[in-house]
């Protein structure tokens, strides 16, 4: 993929807190619990016109992206710009570990899947031989396997119960494959002492020694001129900071104070519509005390303001603007009269919306 998305709406990656704790996790099978952090792979629905998400945890997620198979930038993913700052870095951490070639091919049981093979024309994607009708088939990033092909001397962390499609499997062949694929588990114990080695006293100064070389290395490289390209892109990140720790200030204490139907209140009092669901209803009412109102019919549509109306019966307004004309918001005397919080509450904090310069070097990608 290499077109360009101003919306964000065509975007093959998303992430956002979980609205709720039904969804599971694509990859391990398992609950993702309401308002943790989640990470999606964004593909056309069969349903309705447009991409749908897949959703994992933040962790399954990243055992999924492969570099060399996944290409992925900040670009590419839905709602960076809507999560907490230091979610958003530790994001920005993952992508320079894809970049770098230091995210290591996924070895987790939940990176598999598992189902019966539907016909026999399939062939395996090691020994090249057909793989007959109804024998249970392994893919690994896409390409299938029989079993006795995949699984060879490497090692796989997790529990076997967490391949995707396990638990559509008939009962006696999931005890098959308890039973055949232990001796390709990592024991738990391993991965701890592993992790106790790495994090020791030794491991840390050579980290700190490399740390050092790195940097000499690098400000000796720095061309005279990038202290002040290093100013600007400072400058960008210290704004986008402060955007979003105020933006999430405000959430989190409006989410507290106030009730939906206190903040549909809000959005009346200032000419707004409501968007359908309370989350939807708090993000609008946030953006619209953060900076200012919008026209009637203009939204924020995470990566640029966009206008909902229609210009006839048949042709909608293709209007766009990242920062929009707004006015101010406003808290009517007796809605500060009857909630503590809206009575000190301070609104038009900042002039404008701040946008990640960074990416306009971008484009979007996705699946090689």
């Amino acid at each position: 993929m290499g077109q360009d998305s101003g919306d964000g709406k065509d975007l093959p990656f998303g992430v956002e807190y979980a609205r709720s704790s039904r969804a599971a996790c694509k990859g391990c099978k398992s609950t993702i619990q309401q308002d943790t952090l989640r990470m999606s792979v964004r593909e056309p629905s069969r349903f309705f016109d447009g991409l749908q998400d897949n959703w994992f945890h933040f962790s399954c997620f990243w055992k999924r992206i492969v570099p060399g198979k996944v290409e992925i930038n900040e670009k590419s993913i839905r709602g960076m710009d809507a999560i907490r700052w230091d979610d958003q870095e530790k994001i920005r951490e993952k992508i320079a570990g894809v970049e770098n070639g230091d995210l290591a091919e996924a070895k987790t049981f939940s990176a598999l899947k598992v189902e019966y093979a539907k016909s026999s024309r399939g062939k395996c994607s090691k020994c090249k031989l057909a793989i007959a009708q109804k024998e249970i088939k392994f893919s690994k990033f896409g390409t299938w396997y029989h079993q006795k092909c995949l699984f060879g001397e490497m090692k796989y962390e997790g529990l076997i119960k967490e391949i995707e499609g396990f638990n559509k499997l008939k009962s006696e062949d999931q005890l098959l494959l308890q039973e055949s694929l232990k001796e390709f588990q990592t024991e738990v114990e391993k991965l701890v002492e592993e992790v106790k080695k790495k994090g020791g006293r030794g491991s840390r100064k050579r980290k700190a020694a490399k740390a050092e070389n790195n940097e000499g290395e690098s400000s000796a490289k720095k061309p005279q001129n990038g202290d002040s390209t290093n100013g600007v892109e400072n400058e960008n990140k210290k704004a986008l900071k402060k955007q979003a720790d105020i933006m999430w200030k405000m959430r989190e204490d409006m989410k507290k104070n106030l009730s939906k139907y206190d903040m549909q209140n809000l959005l009346n009092a200032n000419d707004q519509p409501t968007p359908s669901g309370e989350s939807n209803i708090l993000d609008h009412l946030v953006d619209c005390a953060v900076f200012g109102c919008c026209d009637h019919f203009v939204f924020n549509s995470l990566r640029t303001y966009e206008c909902h109306g229609q210009l006839s019966e048949y042709t909608k307004c293709t209007y766009k603007n990242e920062n929009p004309p707004r006015k101010k918001f406003v808290i009517p005397a007796d809605y500060k009269k009857e909630n503590a919080y809206l009575k000190k509450l301070k609104v038009n904090l900042l002039p404008k919306r701040t946008y990640n310069e960074a990416l306009a070097k971008e484009t979007v990608v996705g699946l090689v």
